[in-house]
């Protein structure tokens, strides 16, 4: 019953805090027979899970990723669509988490990344399998390790939402550190903006330094999602430059997240501009990209616009070579869907001096 109401209650807030439309939400959980929103955020889960490789089965030619330079970077940055999200824009989607899970891992291969930042998992509380979600992804037999925030008993928190994990492969990176700080008035304490009238939750930023085994280097690697309610993005900037600024003294740094900011913010700006003395400007993968292009399975290109842009890999300290950029529109399943209400994974080709 806790659990229960515990999910109910981050539905709740995550639906405010991403932007849902809660009369469609209870229209929606009326339509389907429920008595209570929990009856809706309940049916998330339950699906059984299907065949990636017979979904992902492509109905044209495809429009690949170009084959990367040897020794580039793969990175990939995601928002994967919270399992108790109801996404009031895309009712008819299939929105169950089990069912997406497998097209989740199939664009993780596809991409053959090396370093990805994952937001939107729940990481900890189970789901219907008795899984935390991080290990229904990356299971003890993934290619890729991964890391995200732990809650403990002396956290302020009254949930175990990490929002945004790093995961790395396992054959080429050894984790050599681990660190977190929160994007609030309070860094080191996991508290939100705190906006009058705004459901908010506190966001974090997950960091790992990682040995490089094929470059023989060592370099930091992060992600994160910023809050979507303004101001906070534009708060939250000058947070992520002041405590990872520091570390591009040591090695790179790369940094990935649902930014909730586009290349028109002033978030986006201050990022671009640096803080000095603490951070080094943070240069954009697409701006500095040789070539980008979509990658997808569908009859026609689908419609996408960059400017709108608000998921972004950065890289931060010296500069570095983009042979690609990318964005991954690949559907899956019956109704030939996004696995996320995001566009899609973006992707990078990074080679660091």
């Amino acid at each position: 019953m806790k659990l229960r109401l515990l999910a109910a209650s981050l539905a709740l807030l995550t639906m405010a805090a991403c932007g849902s439309d809660s009369k469609s939400i209870a229209t929606a959980a009326a339509d389907a027979g429920s008595d209570s929103l929990q009856d809706v955020v309940s049916t998330a889960d339950t699906a059984t899970a299907t065949d990636a490789a017979a979904d992902a089965s492509p109905v044209v030619q495809p429009a690949l990723p170009p084959a990367k330079p040897n020794g580039a970077l793969v990175v990939l940055t995601y928002n994967v669509m919270c399992s108790f999200c109801i996404n009031s824009d895309h009712l008819d989607w299939d929105q169950k988490w089990l069912d997406r899970v497998p097209w989740l891992r199939d664009v993780f291969t596809r991409m053959d990344a090396d370093l990805m930042g994952i937001q939107e998992l729940q990481a900890t509380l189970p789901t219907k399998t008795g899984n935390p979600e991080a290990e229904e992804l990356f299971g003890a037999d993934s290619p890729w390790a991964y890391a995200y925030h732990h809650a403990t008993p002396t956290n302020a928190e009254d949930h175990d939402y990490p929002d945004a994990l790093v995961a790395w492969k396992k054959s080429r990176f050894d984790k050599l550190q681990q660190g977190e700080f929160w994007l609030s008035p309070t860094p080191d304490v996991p508290l939100s903006w705190g906006l009058a009238g705004k459901a908010q939750f506190a966001r974090l930023m997950i960091w790992v330094k990682l040995h490089d085994k094929i470059a023989n280097r060592d370099l930091y690697f992060a992600s994160t999602h910023f809050d979507n309610n303004a101001p906070s993005q534009e708060k939250s900037s000058p947070i992520a430059m002041e405590r990872l600024g520091p570390l591009t003294k040591d090695a790179p740094l790369i940094v990935t997240g649902d930014f909730n900011s586009d290349p028109s913010t002033k978030a986006y700006a201050l990022l671009l501009a640096g803080q000095d003395p603490q951070s080094p400007p943070w240069q954009d993968t697409f701006v500095a990209a040789k070539n980008w292009s979509l990658v997808h399975n569908q009859p026609v290109a689908p419609a996408y616009d960059p400017a709108s842009r608000i998921d972004h890999i950065f890289v931060v300290g010296p500069k570095a070579t983009v042979a690609w950029w990318g964005i991954d529109f690949w559907r899956y399943g019956e109704k030939f869907q996004a696995p996320s209400d995001h566009d899609g994974a973006i992707v990078s080709y990074i080679e660091l001096p």
